[in-house]
């Protein structure tokens, strides 16, 4: 049998920092995330200033006259920061040994969110090669081959790479 090798316990310890160090990054970005999404979005909504939603460039989420497409854009974007929160959750270890009916609970309903909200980004972007009529608010999410409601060309990732943009 091999002796241990000197360099275990140093290569133990660098593992956990390296996991400690990712687990920083991860929580801090996230969390910058959840915040620019309650201050800037969040924001705008509980003031009703809904066409401020379009400040952002790339992404025209607000569209006047279409309030099931304003909807669903606004439950997609405020359930994302409900996602963002709760997937924290489940990877905070001392959350999963204190508090294990918590954790349980969290990933239930981050379960429950994600799956709920996940259709919101599809119904937004409809396929461009779809042969059906444009839904109202069709071009929310739309860049690089299509043209934005205000006229902007943004990338796709159904067109990335084809550089063109299609007529409005």
């Amino acid at each position: 049998m091999p002796a241990p090798s000197p360099s275990l316990p140093l290569a133990s310890r660098l593992l956990r920092w390296a996991g400690a160090a990712w687990f920083v990054a991860a929580v801090v970005g996230q969390a910058a995330f959840i915040v620019f999404i309650l201050a800037f979005y969040g924001l705008r909504t509980a003031t009703g200033n809904f066409a401020g939603w379009n400040d952002k460039p790339l992404i025209d989420g607000y569209v006047a006259g279409d309030d099931l497409g304003n909807l669903v854009f606004i439950a997609h974007v405020l359930m994302a920061a409900v996602v963002t929160l709760g997937g924290l959750m489940q990877l905070w270890p001392a959350l999963r040994r204190r508090l294990p009916r918590l954790h349980r609970w969290t990933g239930r309903a981050f379960l429950v969110v994600a799956v709920k909200s996940r259709p919101s980004p599809s119904w937004a972007t409809p396929s461009l090669s779809s042969s059906s009529p444009p839904w109202p608010g069709d071009a929310r999410f739309n860049a690089g081959s299509r043209r934005t409601a205000s006229g902007r060309c943004a990338p796709s990732w159904r067109s990335a790479g084809s550089g063109s943009c299609a007529s409005a």
